[in-house]
């Protein structure tokens, strides 16, 4: 029974007592005043109503025939089913003993005979408010109880998940390091399979060249001959520079790159680079020019063997698709997005362009703007992966713009250091 169908039910008292007007007086005045009374003539009757319906209170009389009320009262406390009842005292008597004793077998109150109607309705009312208390705190320690079961119950589930959570985690964590493990090691031995194979294809690449260009000077200009060994050259160089590609690739995925930073004269860096593109643009008629941000100091702080490599690259890959028009080397002063300032370096080219589809792609491993079997440049597309792996390990970062038929521009950017920072 809940708190709000207690309070809802008339209180129910059991009178005890041998006097039948008594228990007629005290029925009629209990009953005007909203209790529900049953009575009971003897201390045997009492124990019987008692068990079967407890009542909310028990008014119960000491001087009774066979069993008097300190008897009833302490077969009442005895019993766990009426226990809890509270029992009121009745008596004829006001001796201090008669008192003691009935509180000390477990008496809730005691009124003395003669009755007075508003002392036994506040007495009544008093024990009936106290027994509604405890029965809504014995119902709350149930509930609680039961809230304290569920929860235990609750984090004990918990507990399961958390450890079957763990025991997964850490086999996905060992499965996650041995495939890490398997690929490092996979990576290793690929990049040890194409040094190993670039090696090899160089060692009979250079002299086949060198004694091509050497056959190629002594024959005659315009004869078959001539051609053949024109062809030869031509594609042995080709060859020669896919494999110093995968040489410098395989080279920086399994030593990475150490920067060497040191002072470097800008305007005869530029200069030096755009001539040696120069000898690569003549044959096309291709003009290779450069510009400098009036911004930059004379001298700025970098490594100048790797800049001149990532120079050239991107040079030789402008001149390589680039028919007519010219090559732009130029360099100015920016700031990144952090506000840290760097230079940005660009290579333009007035080119076939890249098509967009493609443009997102050309910086990734063995990609090639033209893609198609019929395309109509060669290469592996190692060139502007190699760069960007550079720019990375000098902490810079690169991107192209591209317009097909127009031309294309490859940006990249270097953190401005030393002295060209000052």
């Amino acid at each position: 029974m809940n708190t709000s169908q207690i309070n809802s039910l008339k209180p129910a008292i059991l009178i005890v007592d041998d006097t039948l007007q008594n228990i007629q007086l005290m029925t009629d005045m209990l009953s005007k005043n909203g209790y529900s009374v049953t009575a009971a003539p003897d201390g045997p009757t009492a124990l019987m109503i008692a068990g079967n319906e407890p009542p909310d209170l028990i008014l119960l009389d000491i001087r009774m025939p066979d069993m008097d009320g300190y008897e009833v009262c302490t077969r009442l406390k005895s019993d766990a089913k009426t226990h809890n009842i509270p029992i009121v005292f009745l008596s004829a008597l006001d001796d201090l003993q008669d008192k003691i004793k009935g509180f000390s077998v477990g008496g809730a109150d005691y009124i003395t005979k003669p009755f007075q109607d508003e002392e036994v309705l506040a007495r009544v009312n008093s024990a009936i408010s106290l027994r509604r208390m405890q029965r809504q705190l014995e119902e709350q320690n149930i509930l609680l109880e039961k809230e304290i079961v569920e929860r235990r119950k609750a984090e004990e589930a918990l507990k399961k998940v958390n450890d079957e959570l763990e025991i997964r985690v850490r086999e996905r964590t060992e499965e996650l390091l041995k495939a890490k493990n398997a690929a490092e090691a996979a990576s290793r031995a690929k990049t040890a399979f194409l040094g190993n194979i670039s090696h090899e294809f160089r060692t009979p690449l250079n002299p086949i060249i060198g004694m091509a260009d050497v056959l190629l000077g002594s024959s005659k200009p315009g004869s078959d001959e001539h051609q053949y060994l024109k062809c030869i050259s031509v594609s042995g160089r080709q060859l020669l520079g896919i494999v110093e590609n995968l040489i410098e690739l395989s080279r920086i995925e399994a030593e990475g790159i150490q920067p060497q930073i040191e002072p470097v004269q800008l305007m005869p860096f530029l200069r030096s680079a755009a001539t040696n593109l120069s000898y690569n643009a003549k044959p096309k008629g291709l003009k290779v020019r450069y510009e400098i941000d009036s911004a930059i100091p004379d001298i700025i702080d970098s490594d100048s063997d790797l800049l001149l490599s990532i120079l050239d690259r991107l040079g030789n890959n402008a001149v390589k698709f680039t028919e007519k028009g010219e090559i732009i080397l130029s360099v100015r002063k920016v700031s990144e997005v952090d506000g840290s300032p760097a230079l940005q370096w660009a290579v333009k080219d007035t080119g076939a362009g890249i098509p967009a589809d493609r443009l997102k792609h050309i910086f990734e491993d063995f990609t090639q703007a033209d893609s198609s079997p019929s395309r109509r440049y060669s290469g592996m597309g190692l060139g502007l992966t190699t760069v960007r792996r550079i720019v990375s390990h000098l902490g810079g970062r690169i991107w192209a713009e591209s317009y097909e038929g127009k031309g294309s521009t490859f940006y990249f950017t270097l953190p401005f250091h030393g002295r060209g920072s000052e």
